[in-house]
């Protein structure tokens, strides 16, 4: 019987991670949400963004469960996992107006029947924008619970919106692992939006980030979000780097989620790791993102995220089949 672990998203929804139903699902399969009525394209107002509520997957461990033996890669290191944190810097040269930061932005969204949220979102494909399975749809074996209204505003900093705010295009995805059984191992989703007043889509008027997917655990990566729970307050654009720290011990999924040294909060959900980070020219390929915290254990310093295997892949190739 697998185990059962507590979610707390936003430190005010609960519910259960490992879910029943559809057993004979491939969770590796693409899910896509339902077309929404047109109140459920518009994008967030002012107000509304600046009330949205920070979400994270913030975990309790069941008394006496212990962490799963394994063989951790030669690479990993022991808890506290090392990493470095800043804001993007150079604000004086508007760093956060240029390639690749850019293409990294806050994304809100409405949960039909809990209110509005706020996650991290990064363009990849035309107009579709990476961020966590949470942050695209509520779990449900039955109906999933597909999030609407979603928001995306890339290169924010302060008030400053320098390329403006971004409606949904009415399709976001997932797939069944996360979507319709709750498994954190594949929290993956996108959300694809709308062409600008000029005809442009995002990579068109951004550029975008790489992809890469079923390569080795023992990375480096440069980790983004807009994290908004204390300390931090939403409006700035932070940068973490650490290589693995472990595969998830408390996790019983497979393939095990990937943690690391970062210390972001709710917001930062979704937010992209990045493999060979740099200007124009590198490949800036995104492999992993902002997906969940232990809270018991204590592990404030820790995020941990799905590997990129073969449902990000089918993700990636299911924006490039159906751009916008």
């Amino acid at each position: 019987m697998k185990k059962k672990h507590v979610l707390l998203i936003g430190m005010m929804i609960c519910c259960l991670v490992l879910m029943k139903g559809f057993a004979f699902a491939d969770p590796n399969d693409v899910v896509f949400s339902p077309p929404v009525a047109a109140e459920q394209l518009a994008p967030l107002t002012e107000e509304e963004m600046a009330a949205a509520k920070p979400l994270i997957i913030e975990i309790a461990i069941e008394e006496g469960q212990v962490p799963e033996p394994q063989v951790y890669p030669p690479a990993a290191y022991t808890y506290p996992f090392p990493f470095t944190r800043l804001e993007v810097f150079n604000v004086k040269k508007r760093a956060y107006k240029k390639y690749p930061y850019r293409t990294i932005g806050q994304l809100f969204f409405t949960i039909p029947g809990a209110g509005d949220f706020r996650c991290t979102g990064s363009v990849v494909e035309g107009s579709w924008v990476w961020t966590a399975g949470h942050c695209t749809v509520t779990p449900d074996p039955s109906n999933p619970n597909w999030h609407t209204n979603f928001t995306f505003v890339p290169g924010a900093r302060g008030t400053k919106q320098p390329f403006g705010v971004w409606a949904y295009d009415n399709l976001s995805v997932s797939v069944v692992g996360w979507a319709v059984q709750g498994l954190l191992c594949y929290d993956l989703g996108g959300v694809r939006f709308q062409r600008n007043a000029k005809g442009k889509s995002l990579e068109e008027k951004l550029g975008a980030l790489g992809f890469l997917a079923n390569a080795s655990r023992e990375q480096h990566w440069n980790q983004f979000g807009y994290p908004a729970a204390a300390p931090f307050d939403g409006t700035k654009l932070i940068q973490s780097q650490s290589s693995i720290g472990e595969d998830d011990p408390f996790m019983d999924c497979d393939p095990k989620p990937i943690g690391v040294g970062n210390d972001m909060t709710g917001g930062s959900s979704g937010g992209p790791w990045i493999v060979g980070f740099g200007g124009k020219g590198s490949p800036n390929s995104i492999n992993g993102l902002n997906s969940y915290k232990y809270i018991i254990p204590d592990r404030p310093d820790a995020m941990y995220g799905p590997y990129f295997g073969d449902a990000a892949q089918n993700i990636y190739n299911y924006m490039k089949d159906n751009p916008n």
